[in-house]
């Protein structure tokens, strides 16, 4: 079987450019791992990395890939009041009924691009998979503990819904003052909701109830929600939630949910990319970069 091989550019890449690799077809070994020295730009950037795969035994070519990567960025916890999902480590709680693939999915952060992802609240179908029994299913993401001021407490995201037709499944935002102990609506007054749940759906977000239900009016585009909730949460901890439930029949696509703002805490709970300000060294023997100043604040990830 023919192995891959590749053949080495010699001179650095400036970041922002595109790096052009060529990949030749051999018998008798391959080199493995490649390790190219790139010329750092100012914050963080964006290139494409383009692959060239060539074949050598008279099969058209070449193969051009191209690998689009955010760079020269760490990933800094508590820095933002912004969650832009970004950041490979978000720091939110999924909660929610048992899961089992491919019926029964959890929250999770969905890649839409190479620097864009969003958070993703499926709309599970129910159905018996010889594992769950036909059921209601809710799953839940939760956000860290934010402190709230004494100015009004505000919310805004952008998002996009498709819950099953016939308004069966929904989602809602909802709080907590007592670490998830308990919790309130707070999309319902004043309304930022598109209508109610069926008022004989057996989704565990109730029957009647104000939410987001059917699709949005752009999708699949984005839209964007506000949710004003005014001094009822000063000088108060606070939890949010975003929770989708669904009967034990029919699923949908879900709802994508990204760049979640809350304006009137006085904390920073959310992680954030931040312009890598060190020196990176590959170390021995690997293609990982490494950060020559060492400072325990960096959480996440350096990019090359």
């Amino acid at each position: 079987m023919p192995l891959l091989q590749i053949l080495r550019p010699t001179l650095p890449i400036l970041i922002g450019a595109s790096i052009m690799l060529t990949l030749s077809m051999g018998l008798r070994q391959s080199l493995g791992i490649f390790m190219q020295p790139l010329t750092h730009g100012i914050g963080i950037s964006v290139s494409d990395f383009t692959l060239a795969i060539e074949a050598l035994d008279g099969v058209p070519g070449p193969l051009n890939i191209v690998s689009t990567h955010r760079l020269n960025y760490d990933e800094k916890r508590a820095t933002s009041t912004t969650e832009s999902v970004e950041a490979a480590n978000p720091g939110w709680t999924v909660a929610g009924d048992p899961t089992t693939t491919p019926n029964i999915l959890a929250w999770q952060r969905r890649t839409l691009s190479p620097t864009r992802h969003v958070w993703f609240g499926p709309d599970n179908n129910g159905q018996t998979d010889g594992e769950k029994a036909d059921l209601p299913d809710e799953q839940s993401l939760v956000s860290p503990t934010m402190h709230v001021g004494t100015t009004p407490l505000s919310i805004s995201f952008q998002h996009r819904f498709s819950f099953e037709a016939g308004n069966w499944d929904g989602g809602v935002v909802e709080i907590s003052t007592n670490g998830g102990a308990t919790w309130a609506d707070v999309g319902a007054v004043p309304s930022a909701y598109n209508g109610s749940t069926n008022v004989l759906t057996s989704a565990p977000i109730g029957a009647g109830r104000p939410a987001f239900v059917g699709r949005s009016a752009t999708w699949p585009n984005f839209v964007p929600a506000t949710l004003n909730l005014g001094t009822a949460y000063a000088n108060q901890n606070v939890k949010l939630r975003f929770r989708v439930g669904a009967d034990d029949s029919t699923g949908a696509p879900g709802w994508d949910i990204d760049d979640i703002s809350v304006i009137g805490i006085t904390d920073t709970p959310f992680t954030s990319l931040v312009a890598e300000a060190g020196v990176c060294s590959p170390h021995h023997g690997g293609g990982h970069g490494h950060d020559d100043d060492d400072d325990d604040d960096h959480d996440g990830h350096h990019h090359e």
